[in-house]
């Protein structure tokens, strides 16, 4: 199962506010639990500095049979991606209130 969610949150203050912050980091949580339902185990990122995906496409397009598929990262490493998202959210928001 594959999902596609909002992208990570790593904008200037002045394109997201305070309060878009929290409401994102809200959004990761929902989108968390239903991924978490639906069994995702399948990670494509659009943001290439957050993700190899360059690498990923050189081993895929590689690949041979038996090879596992690069973004297939699994129930568990999916749910630790949207963790990263979340903890770098939280960090977001902390620094902006220092």
């Amino acid at each position: 199962m594959r999902a596609r969610g909002a992208e990570p949150v790593f904008q200037p203050r002045d394109v997201l506010s305070d309060d878009g912050l929290q409401t994102y980091l809200q959004s990761v949580a929902r989108f968390k639990e239903a991924t978490r339902k639906a069994k995702v185990e399948v990670e494509i990122q659009n943001h290439p500095l957050m993700d190899p995906i360059q690498l990923k496409l050189d081993r895929l397009k590689g690949r041979t049979k038996g090879q596992p598929n690069p973004f297939v990262v699994g129930t568990k490493g999916y749910q630790a991606f949207l963790d990263v998202m979340s903890i770098c959210t939280e960090a977001n928001i902390a620094r902006r209130k220092s």
